[in-house]
């Protein structure tokens, strides 16, 4: 995935709900996407404490 993929998805999740995307440090690029791409879908903007480490195994790094 390009960098330009993310930054689209991540300008149309902030038109969409008016606010800055969400952007969380090492996180892997495809969830990233795939779960702003969700969120603009379902019109539902991600929860402040949204986990986005839930795809990590328990002892896993980010």
């Amino acid at each position: 995935m390009t960098d330009s993929i993310r930054y689209q998805i991540m300008t149309a999740y902030e038109i969409k709900f008016d606010t800055i995307a969400p952007n969380p440090v090492s996180v892997d690029d495809e969830f990233y996407i795939q779960k702003l791409s969700q969120a603009i879908d379902d019109n539902k903007q991600l929860p402040e404490k949204f986990d986005w480490y839930s795809d990590l195994e328990k002892d896993e790094d980010a």
